[in-house]
């Protein structure tokens, strides 16, 4: 049970069975899947702490953010639409958004 609520850090995933650098894989699958230039939605959630948003807020400071608290107002989700260049633009934005401490990113 306790494995079930490891909250895994962003920026230090392992690379793949293969020895693949994450970072490349997920290129490669945003490029797959996604049309460049254009928008793209980064997904969030945070514990509901101000710090918490400021530090995303930051990192995307000209872009519209809708949130939605979860019921018992403990975490708050995050959904940014972003147009951005190419996938190395949205891993950027990943990674940065990575040091903020507790974050999940869908």
């Amino acid at each position: 049970m306790e494995d079930q609520n490891k909250i895994i850090n962003f920026q230090n995933i392992e690379d793949d069975s293969d020895g693949k650098d994450f970072y490349a894989t997920f290129k490669e699958k945003l490029e797959q899947v996604e049309s460049f230039p254009g928008k793209y939605s980064f997904k969030f959630i945070v514990k509901n702490e101000a710090n918490k948003l400021d530090e995303l807020k930051a990192i995307f400071s000209n872009e519209t953010i809708q949130s939605n608290e979860s019921k018992n107002g403990r975490y708050i989700s995050l959904t940014i639409t972003k147009s951005v260049k190419d996938a190395d633009e949205v891993i950027a934005c990943y990674k940065k958004a990575a040091v903020i401490e507790g974050i999940m990113m869908l």
